[in-house]
């Protein structure tokens, strides 16, 4: 018969793959970071059953950490010192922890009402550096088979490139208005003088 990992591998390619499929797409079709929040969580919950998501975004000058809500508000967030974001963030790699352990290491509790009992952390890594990390969260000990994490990873990806393009956009729409305030002061300028 088949095996725990064959059986949620065919669960994975059966069930989530027309889930993952819709949120490529909707990633690639928008900047909007309110978005890119409520499609990543929509596809982690919907497809993989989780019972939460995070989404954080490092700044790109400071390095600072960045909790995106969805609504696409953003505040500052200090990663637990040795927990999952921090080392995904170091390593950029993504860290599994299936619940299993006793104690239970850190699970950036500051970000739940209640820490999950297994978590996903993928780190979003862009241009060869980490722009941000998923964090998908459960209630239950749960196993992160390969198919879970190529499916998380490949989401994770789609993220990356879709915060890198809202970020793009938000500095293109800086500098419009720079260049729109400069272009003002030079015209209020020459009729001053005229």
């Amino acid at each position: 018969g088949a095996g725990p990992a064959q059986a949620e591998d065919g669960a994975i390619a059966h069930g989530s793959l027309w889930a993952l499929s819709r949120a490529l797409f909707g990633l690639r079709s928008t900047t909007d970071v309110a978005t890119v929040c409520a499609i990543a969580g929509d596809c982690a919950v919907s497809a993989l059953g989780a019972s939460e998501y995070r989404l954080l975004r490092l700044e790109p000058r400071s390095g600072a950490v960045r909790w995106l809500h969805p609504t696409g508000e953003e505040e500052r967030y200090l990663p637990e010192p040795g927990g999952p974001v921090e080392r995904a963030i170091r390593h950029e790699q993504a860290v599994f922890d299936e619940g299993a352990a006793d104690p239970p290491p850190p699970r950036e509790s500051a970000l739940w009402a209640e820490p999950p009992a297994s978590l996903a952390t993928v780190p979003l890594i862009s241009g060869g550096a980490p722009i941000g990390v998923l964090l998908v969260g459960y209630t239950a000990p749960r196993r992160f088979e390969g198919a879970t994490r190529t499916f998380l990873q490949t989401l994770g990806d789609a993220l990356a490139l879709a915060l890198e393009r809202s970020q793009l956009r938000r500095d293109l729409v800086e500098q419009r208005r720079s260049v729109q305030a400069l272009e003002k002061r030079r015209s209020d300028d020459g009729e001053a003088s005229s």
